[in-house]
């Protein structure tokens, strides 16, 4: 393992997650008629902020792949929102933080999200990261095969 590696790491976003899935933009093309679907600058600002503590908080360490990752919710309101959305929203921004390699599966083998909490004066997502590897990583691909093959 490189010294700007580590098995684990816990961070905590300061703020609420949008998603980006249902922050969406319609912008037509005048030049070929094509509708185009972009992140709304609440959703692309939400990002760059992640980013921007997430970096402050690893300074510039990464997670060796694969890695499972928890995320702890902590909402501002019983305001309905999608946790998985929110989820993939930060796993953007882990990977252009450049904290994570990729969000594929070679990469996240798997991922638990949940709401923790309402707290109105801290919203919040603590987010740990996991190294696994060796017969840990294979119990969870085998398991996972295993679950496919009844199906």
């Amino acid at each position: 393992m490189k010294n700007d590696q580590q098995n684990e790491m816990t961070l905590v976003y300061h703020g609420i997650v949008y998603s980006k899935k249902n922050s969406k933009r319609i912008i037509p093309n005048s030049r070929t008629g094509r509708v185009n679907l972009i992140s709304s600058a609440k959703a692309l600002e939400n990002e760059n902020d992640m980013i921007k503590q997430f970096k402050s908080q690893t300074r510039g360490k990464k997670m060796p792949s694969p890695v499972f990752i928890t995320f702890d919710m902590y909402e501002p309101n019983f305001v309905l929102r999608d946790l998985d959305n929110q989820a993939t929203s930060i796993l953007d921004a882990l990977v252009r933080a450049g904290i994570i390699e990729n969000d594929n599966f070679r990469h996240v083998i798997g991922y638990t999200v949940g709401l923790a909490g309402i707290d109105k004066s801290n919203p919040r997502a603590i987010i740990h990261i996991d190294h696994e590897e060796g017969v840990k990583c294979e119990a969870r691909v085998l398991n996972y095969e295993n679950r496919r093959e009844k199906d």
